[in-house]
Order: structure tokens, then C-alpha cells, then sequence
């Protein structure tokens, strides 16, 4: 019986052993599996999220970029375009009227000139004729007036 029980003793705790170590094996393979995934899972989302992170801050950066640019060289471009455009615009302008209002008032000034000085029958020609005129009315009469005299 001492044979027995020691033998039923051993193999229960052979047993025991084995189950054991089984269960340790199982146990750290399992803890080894779940660890490693684990890592796996965070390593592969960290790449993830860090991934999306960098491309939504290059892309907003991008995008912020872009249009500051875009803006700045547009309203550069723009600044620059409607300054030309409107200093030949301006300078046209200014050139065709006053070359418009020159040709007018030139062109007034002689015809008046033209009336007043040098056209037969003018103003000052008149004035001119209807004082000689007087004159020789005065100038008549004083010679009529002196003969008359003289033959009294």
C-alpha cells in the first residue's frame, strides 16, 4: 500500500508537474501572443495616427500656404495690373481731352481772332471805319466851316 500510495503520490505529481508546465507553457505562450499583438496593434496604430496626423497638419498647412500665397500674389498681381491699367487709362484719357480741349479752344481763339482782326467787315474794322468816318466828318466840316470863313 506504502508502494501504491507512493506510486498514486509520484504520478499525481508528475501530473501535477505536467499540468503545470503545461499550463505555464500555455500561459506564456499566451501572454507572449497577447504581448506581441499588442504591440503589433499599438505599433500599427500609432503608424496610423501618426500617419493621419502629419497628413492632416501638411495638409491644412498646405492649404493655409496655398491660399496666403494665392491671395498675396493675386492681390499683388491685381494691385499691380489695375495700377498700369489705370495709369494708361488715365494718361489716355487725360491726353485725348486735353488734346480735344485744346483743338476746341484753339480753335475758338481764332475764329475770334479771325473775326475780330483780319476778316473784312470785322469789329475792329468796323470801329476802325465808322471812326474815320467821324473823323472825316469832322475833318469835312472843319474844312467847311474854314472855306466858308475864308470866302466871307
Amino acid at each position: 500500500m506504502f508502494v501504491y500510495s507512493l506510486r498514486y503520490f509520484t504520478m499525481s505529481m508528475y501530473d501535477y508537474i505536467l499540468e503545470c508546465m503545461h499550463d505555464c507553457i500555455l500561459e506564456s505562450m499566451y501572454d507572449y501572443i497577447f504581448e506581441s499583438s499588442m504591440i503589433t496593434y499599438l505599433s500599427l496604430c500609432m503608424i496610423i495616427y501618426l500617419s493621419l496626423c502629419m497628413i492632416m497638419y501638411l495638409s491644412i498647412c498646405m492649404i493655409i500656404y496655398l491660399s496666403l500665397c494665392m491671395i498675396i500674389y493675386l492681390s499683388l498681381c491685381m494691385i499691380i495690373y489695375l495700377s498700369v491699367c489705370m495709369i494708361i487709362y488715365l494718361s489716355l484719357c487725360m491726353i485725348i481731352y486735353l488734346s480735344v480741349c485744346m483743338i476746341i479752344y484753339l480753335s475758338l481763339c481764332m475764329i475770334i481772332y479771325l473775326s475780330l482782326f483780319n476778316l473784312p467787315g470785322g469789329v475792329i474794322q468796323n470801329d476802325n471805319k465808322q471812326t474815320n468816318k467821324q473823323t472825316n466828318k469832322q475833318t469835312n466840316k472843319q474844312t467847311n466851316k474854314q472855306t466858308s470863313q475864308s470866302q466871307w
